[in-house]
């Protein structure tokens, strides 16, 4: 998929913010590969908590955006 989908789909994603969502394209390496982590390294990225990474994991932003 192209960049800007997944740029759009991080902005999506319930109770995260522009520092979690900076957070997260930094620990994973880049906002595609935030969608493709699994929930167990999600989890170790500050802010993120079950049901933020449940929300990245199963998609279901990426269908909307």
């Amino acid at each position: 998929m192209d960049e800007l989908l997944y740029k759009v789909a991080i902005t999506l994603i319930p109770n995260v913010g522009p520092v979690t969502a900076r957070n997260l394209i930094s620990y994973c390496g880049g906002v595609r590969a935030v969608f493709e982590a699994r929930k167990r390294e999600l989890l170790k990225v500050p802010g993120v908590g079950s049901h933020i990474a449940d929300n990245i994991v199963n998609q279901n932003v990426l269908g909307r955006a």
